[in-house]
């Protein structure tokens, strides 16, 4: 990565979601990937101020405690606003939140106003060197504004970033008399603001927030776009294993996304070698033959087979997505999945009293009565399909096998890894 070629930083809007913000960030700072501006809306524009500022440390230790408390306000005298307020208070506490918020036009936002003042530091933001701006709208006067340091009035800073994070429903800040909302209601990615700026190499964000979302034109322009690449919760969702595994998303989808990592829903660590060694192999050659048409279409054409058949049982089995992994940790997570699938579908047996030398229509009944009363198949397709292969081959099993292998065709590459790979990486 050439350092005197640095990128423009584009982060999106998305409440909680912006933790994802930060994985990006420290994997741009772990490959070396130089940044010398910052544009954000919403939850982007409060990230793109800690950067911009050199804050890196306050930013992570604010990210790490974050909860709905830290941003808003129900009442006047108490910030409750976790879920076991509504049986903690008396309704007295609930008509001065009802009364705060109208007499407030807007949920109290004064703790994310008080954490801001506390962290930002305006000066630093303005002689830090790098550019800095935000997108919002001015409701006043109906229209959007894309505001850039230099266009912020002293003292004004943390007012221009409330602005941008104002979510519908939220107190609406003032600056010069006029009123503001968040910037999403006209763009929450703002990749133009940058184009129009005179930017040409851009890293662009999107987090899937709330918001309207232009479709960026990278014409003429070296733009890298991230954007998570699961849709795992909303914009409120502050509970400490969302915080951490979608930060954890971020990371690793910026690390495949500039090819530290590779794969298609998992995230892996590159072995030639290894890829290498499986295609050599003729025997293996032979039986994938006949597979390759039950791959995805993205990765049909692909000749990583060892990489595909792992992303292929990774995906049926469950196997936690979330996580680096070199070739033979995905392996054995699978090999374990498989063993935990064996021992759910061998206790379901026991449970039920069934044995191989009972008619296996005792079995279908077993399992038609369990799919009635949980109204849905919750486990994963091999759970259902080792269930089958327990009992003697009469025509129903086959038939259930058959209709197993027609729903979920993979099946096949599973039965495959398992004959070749499980237990030998």
């Amino acid at each position: 990565m050439n350092a005197d070629k640095p990128y423009c930083l584009v982060l999106g809007g998305g409440g909680a979601k912006g933790v994802y913000h930060i994985g990006v960030w420290q994997a741009l700072q772990e490959l070396q990937i130089p940044v010398n501006a910052f544009i954000g809306n919403s939850i982007g524009a409060i990230i793109s101020a800690f950067l911009s500022q050199g804050a890196e440390e306050e930013l992570l230790h604010i990210a790490r405690s974050i909860n709905i408390k830290s941003l808003i306000r129900l009442s006047k005298e108490e910030a409750l606003t976790d879920e076991e307020s509504m049986n903690r208070h008396p309704l007295k506490y609930w008509q001065a939140a009802y009364n705060n918020f109208v007499e407030r036009k807007g949920l109290d936002t004064s703790p994310m106003r008080e954490l801001l003042e506390g962290a930002l530091n305006e000066e630093q933001i303005r002689n830090s060197g790098f550019d800095f701006g935000i997108t919002t709208v001015n409701v006043s006067d109906f229209k959007p504004r894309e505001v850039f340091i230099e266009d912020m009035e002293q003292g004004q800073l943390v007012n221009y970033v409330m602005a941008s994070a104002a979510f519908p429903g939220f107190e609406r800040p003032k600056i010069q008399g006029k009123q503001y909302v968040d910037g999403g209601l006209y763009d929450n990615v703002p990749y133009r603001m940058a184009r129009r700026r005179g930017y040409r190499r851009i890293i662009l964000v999107d987090i899937s927030g709330i918001g309207f979302s232009r479709r960026p034109r990278t014409e003429g322009s070296q733009t890298v776009y991230i954007k998570n690449s699961i849709d795992m919760g909303n914009a409120f969702d502050f509970t400490p294993d969302f915080i951490h595994l979608f930060w954890q998303l971020g990371y690793l989808d910026a690390m495949r996304v500039f090819d530290e990592l590779i794969g298609y829903e998992y995230f892996l660590t590159k072995n030639d070698a290894l890829e290498k060694e499986f295609a050599g192999r003729q025997e293996l050659r032979a039986q994938m033959t006949p597979l390759l048409t039950l791959f995805p279409d993205a990765m049909r054409h692909d000749q990583r087979h060892l990489l595909k058949t792992l992303e292929v049982c990774g995906r049926m089995l469950r196997v936690e997505r979330i996580k680096k992994y070199a070739y033979g940790e995905l392996a054995r997570a699978i090999d374990r999945a498989i063993d935990k699938t064996r021992s759910k579908a061998n206790k379901f047996i026991a449970e039920h009293g069934l044995e191989a030398e009972l008619p296996p229509l005792k079995l279908l009944d077993a399992f038609t009565q369990e799919v009635i009363q949980n109204k849905t198949l919750d486990e994963n397709p091999y759970y259902y399909y080792f269930l089958a292969q327990k009992f003697p081959a009469t025509k129903a099993v086959l038939l259930a096998q058959k209709y197993l292998l027609k729903a979920t065709p993979e099946l096949k590459i599973l039965d495959f890894y398992m004959k070749n790979v499980a237990g030998k990486l």
